[in-house]
């Protein structure tokens, strides 16, 4: 560019032929001093490497801290875009890492990367100047890879996204298209593929309707989120079609440069999934607490059908551990207690009486049981069978305490006008054989010996003898 007869700006060397000429693409701001009256200005340029000639854009004239501001204000647009992608583009690979099970945010992710790349090379193209050897078809290439990836990468956040079945031949249409127009730009130069500029943005626009079908699906099935993502893909569609017609060399509003406007169309759409997924991963943390405080209260509800003292002995952490045929020997007291004539009893009684009366005597006998080293296997009607897995005296020690605690549940019955009971406890220690049995669907853990046999057993005598308590020999020895 001469002014006066005086070169003031220049990119690459202009020439007569594609060897004499060396391309390159880049603004350039330059002060001149200009004279009184008329001033020539005299533009060289040629193009042997771009499917299009000329000047890429009008030129802005004006004193030169208007130019200048107006340099810089572009300057910190892109600034802004590039690093506000790239934050965007860390926090979405760090969201993946944590759950790759969800390759939206990889996908959004992919997408800040390759519109960075072509903001970098479009508009103020701030990447030029690091490029090797400042090359036109590298900066040029960039240019076109990032457009026909942006575009794949985008088509397939939006299935992703909202889980739409997607139709394999729109998908390896898509793909086959992108891959095809990559491919295209790595084979030739600038002169062959910048022609597919026009179809490609043709194809954009085909695939936009299939695109905005799934997102009104969406909403129609009342997606999270799908709202939301609509609007930023109207933003993104919108400002799309603004560059499209400024690199056709169709204005429409000549008071805004439209290739500006699309980065900033990327950048509301990024800032509005961005929030999307946020927002998702924010109902994620809160479905995971309140699945949490739900899982522990089954397992608390778990624990009252299956004793966690059961699951120790099988070293088990919880019941979702155990699975059919678990088993161990352990050596144990048993304790078998049962109310005497339950059945003469439970006869008089109504089924609200009987479950009502049942309950209040093992929430008499249990804490006893507890308080003396012991868990509960199981309640079989009246009955109670308790183990102990560490000494004998722990079960002798628990049947005295729950005998004495059946006298004052007699005086409470005797005071409310209901007939006393008699219990009996049978005590023998031996090898036990605990374990899961059952079937796939429905299993339960239990114990096997002839220990438990023979503690049923001893209970039974207390009628014979007319005791309260009867222990084994083992017992006696080991007390």
């Amino acid at each position: 560019l001469y002014v006066n007869g005086v070169v003031v700006a220049s990119n690459g060397i202009p020439g007569k032929n594609q060897l004499e000429e060396v391309a390159e693409w880049y603004p350039v701001v330059s002060f001149v001093n200009l004279k009184e009256g008329e001033n020539e200005m005299v533009l060289h340029i040629s193009n042997f490497a771009h499917r299009k000639g000329g000047t890429w854009a009008d030129f802005d004239l004006g004193p030169g801290k208007d130019i200048s501001n107006y340099k810089h204000w572009l300057i910190a647009f892109d600034f802004f875009l590039i690093g506000s992608l790239l934050i965007m583009a860390i926090y979405h690979f760090g969201l993946y890492s944590l759950r790759r099970v969800d390759v939206t945010s990889l996908l959004l992710g992919l997408f800040c990367i390759c519109s960075t790349v072509r903001i970098g090379v479009t508009g103020e193209r701030f990447f030029v100047p690091f490029l090797p050897f400042r090359s036109f078809e590298t900066q040029v290439s960039l240019e076109y890879i990032s457009f026909f990836l942006s575009f794949g990468v985008f088509y397939q956040f939006l299935i992703s996204l909202f889980q739409y079945p997607r139709k394999k031949w729109i998908s390896f249409l898509s793909w086959s298209i992108v891959c095809s127009g990559v491919i295209l730009v790595l084979a030739t130069k600038a002169t062959v593929y910048s022609h597919t500029a026009i179809p490609f943005q043709i194809f954009i626009l085909l695939q936009s309707v299939y695109m905005f079908g799934v997102m009104f699906r969406a909403i129609r099935r009342k997606a999270e989120g799908a709202r939301a993502a609509l609007s930023g893909i109207v933003i993104l569609f919108s400002t799309f079609i603004f560059e499209m017609l400024y690199q056709n060399e169709i204005t429409i509003f000549s008071a805004i440069p439209p290739i500006f406007v699309y980065p900033f169309g990327v950048f509301l759409f990024l800032f509005f999934q961005s929030y999307l997924l946020s927002d998702r991963f924010s109902q994620a943390f809160y479905s995971v607490e309140r699945l949490s405080d739900n899982l522990l209260k089954t397992n608390e509800a778990i624990s009252k059908f299956v004793p966690t003292e059961f699951l120790e002995q099988l070293n088990k952490k919880s019941v979702m551990d155990i699975s059919l045929g678990d088993q161990v020997q352990r050596k144990m007291a048993v304790l078998f207690s049962d109310i005497r004539e339950f059945t003469n009893l439970s006869e008089t009684m109504s089924p609200a009486e009987n479950f009502n009366f049942i309950n209040a005597y093992i929430k008499r006998m249990n804490p006893h049981i507890l308080s003396n080293n012991g868990f509960i296997d199981k309640y079989i009607g009246d009955a109670i069978m308790a183990l102990f897995p560490n000494h004998s005296e722990d079960a002798v020690k628990s049947a005295i305490e729950m005998l004495t605690e059946v006298r004052v549940y007699n005086e409470f019955r005797a005071n409310s006008g209901y007939k006393p009971i008699q219990v009996g406890f049978g005590i023998h220690t031996g090898n036990l054989m605990l374990g899961i049995i059952g079937a796939d669907n429905r299993m339960d853990g239990t114990v096997i010996s002839d220990s438990v046999n023979l503690s049923a057993r001893l209970e039974g005598l207390t009628k014979e003898y007319k005791v309260s308590i009867i222990v084994s020999e083992i017992v006696i020895q080991e007390l």
